[in-house]
This record gives structure tokens, C-alpha cells and sequence, in this order.
């Protein structure tokens, strides 16, 4: 019985890291090798570009779901 209550967070954790390494991995590494490669004003145009489209994909999500939250 005492179990159960400590499960939920530590699955919560687990999830929030796996989530956290997947962005890492697609936000920063062809970004790491472009920019270790002497590509640096790429690299940086790169992530700007990714954390832009990333901003405008969350921004149109909340938005649609405040707009179904208040309808």
C-alpha cells in the first residue's frame, strides 16, 4: 500500500527526463556538430530556427486548448 503513492511521481520523473534528453538531442546535436565542424553562424541560425518553430507550435497549441477550455 505505501508503494503505490510514490509511483506516480517517480514515473512523472522518468518522464520529464526522457522528455528533457529527447529535446536536447533534437534541439542541440546536428546544431554541436555543425558548430564543432566550423559551421558557426549555421549552428546558431540552426537553433534559432528550432526554438522559434518549437515557440510557435506551443503558442497555436495553447491557444486551441484555452479556446476548447472556455467553450
Amino acid at each position: 500500500e505505501t508503494v503505490a503513492p510514490l509511483l506516480l511521481p517517480m514515473l512523472m520523473l522518468g518522464l520529464f527526463t526522457l522528455s528533457a534528453a529527447a529535446m536536447v538531442f533534437i534541439f542541440f546535436y546536428q546544431p554541436f556538430i555543425l558548430y564543432f565542424d566550423g559551421q558557426k553562424k549555421e549552428a546558431v541560425t540552426l537553433v534559432l530556427q528550432s526554438f522559434g518553430c518549437f515557440a510557435i507550435v506551443v503558442v497555436i497549441v495553447l491557444g486551441i486548448v484555452i479556446t476548447v477550455a472556455h467553450s
